[in-house]
């Protein structure tokens, strides 16, 4: 098959059960080994594992140039006032319905479209605490490969 330039082909994937079998698909979802997106983990510089769920989300959903990273309270800050941004990334640690709120803020201002968020789970997990995040229109919840007691929520438009 060909492509025309600057297209992929689709990507493949094959794997032995045993000396006689071979599984093969023509097509994958994840262009990743199982999906599984493996970073290196560097424990003598950052205090957390928070840059890896970043840089996994960023490799699955784009790559951006001219981030700017704020440090203040994401709950201080008004939407209306700060402006339009092109993403709105989150690691906070809260519960749930409180980054739901947050976002919904954002969203009901109109200054926020795409956003990629850490929704941690406090204690046993309650799946019943991620539905409403799952209900915002165009977002999706994925348990990314570093993610531990937590889902990732992706709204990309």
């Amino acid at each position: 098959m060909s492509s025309a330039p600057g297209r992929l082909r689709p990507l493949g994937s094959w794997t032995l059960l045993d000396a006689g079998t071979m599984l093969a698909a023509p097509h994958c979802t994840s262009p990743f080994a199982n999906g599984e997106v493996r970073f290196v983990e560097d424990r003598t510089g950052p205090p957390s594992r928070t840059y890896l769920k970043l840089w996994e989300a960023l490799t699955l959903i784009a790559r951006l140039p001219g981030v700017e990273h704020r440090r203040e309270s994401a709950f201080a800050v008004d939407p209306r006032v700060l402006g339009a941004v092109d993403w709105l990334f989150s690691d906070i640690v809260c519960y749930p319905p409180r980054l739901l709120a947050l976002i919904e803020r954002w969203l009901a201002a109109g200054t926020c479209r795409r956003f990629a968020c850490t929704l941690k789970f406090q204690g046993a997990t309650d799946h019943a605490t991620a539905h409403p995040s799952a209900a915002i229109s165009g977002s999706r919840l994925r348990h990314l490969f570093h993610n531990k007691h937590e889902l990732t929520w992706i709204k990309i438009e």
